[in-house]
């Protein structure tokens, strides 16, 4: 069999295919950079990441402590000297203009609350990063999932945020988005719709992802808030604290698309942050986030981590700015099986619902 070459893009030399990562969204499969000069892009990367994180923790030192009641406070240095400009003459309609981002960004820091009850044995499926609209996501593989989760009794769905792409013609790598951003939002609703038979009922809630919070800031219409109230469900907002009432057991689940303080590079430091911040009244079972597109899970001090699993293959731009390239195995959804008061999560849906999962009767 004959081996095949490839010419690296960035060090120019040709080298055989076996020196190339795989990357299923590129044309010949492979990723454009031999893996040396990946390696070397990737340490750049984290070394530029780690001195800007340094510079933010300088920064962070100096700012007064964070005030809830004073949404000010939550502002970057450079944004609250913008707002005490404009507070030096309240007639201005610019300040009119900064109080709609100024309320999100303190809303963003406000935990709701919520009570829901299902039976033991079930299991809740961590569904994230559909990014609807964009080439490099798997139609197939959600719709497999979304039509196994209805069929399995006692399966029920948390979305975790950014169901559409939010890009309307191209994306910053450049692709041409397949749908509008209006068509991005239809397919969305249409999707729960048309693979569940009973979305009030499979569907726990909806939390809010950083792609349709730029789309709500855009043109002040919150897609997430509006999708939960057409499928009847709860509205998780951006972060929320769920009471799962799960038989005769509680686990209290701290759900989110991007923790406060999110770090790339380390999955668990920032879940345990948000831990602390309820205090020790206040016990978190489970902290969930997505974002990031890097499936894991972490048991630490008798609770569960998770990250969510995306949806979506990454993208050249993405590829540039830090993700990780992903392949087939690391699509899909997370799910955790509740038992008695006990948690079990499995990496790949299918395996959960194989080893628990009972047919519904229709």
């Amino acid at each position: 069999m004959t081996e095949e070459y490839k010419t690296c893009y960035k060090c120019k030399e040709e080298k055989s295919i076996s020196e190339f990562h795989r990357n299923r969204s590129q044309k010949d499969g492979y990723m454009s950079s031999c893996k040396a000069c990946e390696k070397i892009r990737q340490s750049e990367k984290r070394q530029k990441f780690r001195s800007e994180e340094k510079k933010e923790k300088e920064v962070k030192k100096e700012l007064p402590p964070m005030d809830l009641k004073n949404p000010k406070s939550l502002l970057d240095p450079k944004t609250q000297k913008l707002y005490s400009e404009y507070e030096k003459d309240l007639r201005t309609d610019q300040l009119i203009d900064l109080l709609g981002p100024l309320s999100k960004v303190a809303n963003r820091q406000i935990f709701s609350e919520f009570d829901i009850s299902i039976p033991d044995e079930s299991i809740v499926v961590c569904f994230a990063d559909l990014h609807i609209g964009s080439p490099h996501s798997d139609y197939d593989l959600m719709q497999d999932h979304l039509k196994l989760i209805n069929k399995t009794k006692n399966a029920y769905i948390i979305s975790f945020g950014d169901l559409i792409d939010n890009f309307n013609v191209k994306g910053p790598d450049g692709n041409q988005a397949l749908i509008s951003l209006n068509n991005q939002k239809l397919t969305a609703e249409r999707m729960f719709t048309r693979y569940l038979d009973h979305p009030e009922e499979k569907i726990l809630g909806l939390v809010q992802g950083n792609h349709e919070e730029r789309s709500s800031v855009t043109d002040d219409f919150d897609f997430t808030e509006y999708l939960a109230f057409q499928l009847k469900v709860n509205y998780f907002g951006f972060q929320s604290l769920i009471h799962l009432h799960v038989g005769d057991y509680t686990q209290n689940w701290l759900v989110a698309h991007k923790l406060a303080g999110y770090s790339q590079w380390n999955n668990v430091h920032n879940a345990i942050k948000a831990q602390f911040n309820f205090g020790k009244k206040t016990r978190i079972d489970l902290v969930t986030s997505a974002h990031d597109h890097e499936g894991a899970y972490s048991k630490q001090n008798r609770s569960l981590y998770i990250k969510c699993k995306p949806y979506q293959y990454t993208s050249r731009w993405a590829s540039s700015i830090g993700y990780a390239n992903n392949s087939f195995e690391d699509l899909g959804s997370i799910s955790v099986f509740f038992y008695r008061g006990r948690l079990q999560p499995y990496e790949w849906l299918e395996d959960c619902i194989l080893f628990h999962g009972k047919q519904e009767v229709k």
